[in-house]
């Protein structure tokens, strides 16, 4: 998998805190686990208690049997959850809202480019929808240009990829 490095960073700082062991590439991994384990009980305390505390059990269960492989995946997803906590608890018109939200799609994007395209995708997806959910009276040409474009990204991607399965094209 290609990817711009920033696992590199983390590996070589795991590596020099805990010893050249190959378990020392799991100990950020467990701790990133943890911080998206918090942020999702965070996100979903203000529904039901419970739920969050099932949610974030849930979240790490499905995520930390998968750490055989410290790739630079397993960082994006915390990532991704930060991005949606931001999204969530930042106000709609506080100027640091998209300037946070790009920090963050940056940062994931150097861990690993496809992941940052996917979550790039699902960004200006949400920040076009929540931006025109007010407007009834323009057409969002530009808007639906984008998604069609997205849309067709995917669909090449899926058709040329070797390793699209049956099961991926369902999730995406």
């Amino acid at each position: 998998d290609i990817h711009p490095g920033y696992i590199h960073f983390v590996n070589a700082a795991a590596f020099q805190l805990s010893g050249l062991d190959i378990v020392s590439l799991r100990y950020p991994l467990m701790l990133v686990a943890f911080v998206q384990a918090c942020l999702v009980y965070a996100l979903v305390r203000r529904r039901n208690v419970a739920l969050a505390a099932l949610a974030s059990v849930a979240g790490t269960a499905i995520g930390v049997i998968q750490f055989v492989d410290p790739t630079p995946n397993w960082y994006c997803l915390p990532l991704a959850t930060a991005l949606a906590c931001w999204l969530t608890w930042v106000p709609r018109g506080d100027p640091a809202r998209l300037v946070g939200a790009g920090v963050l799609l940056g940062v994931l994007t150097l861990f690993r480019q496809l992941s940052g395209v996917w979550a790039a995708m699902g960004l200006l997806t949400f920040v076009l929808l929540e931006r025109s959910s007010g407007d009834r009276d323009s057409t969002p040409w530009l808007a639906r240009i984008l998604l069609l474009i997205m849309l067709a990204a995917i669909v090449w991607y899926l058709a040329v990829s070797p390793e699209t399965e049956p099961g991926g094209v369902l999730l995406m």
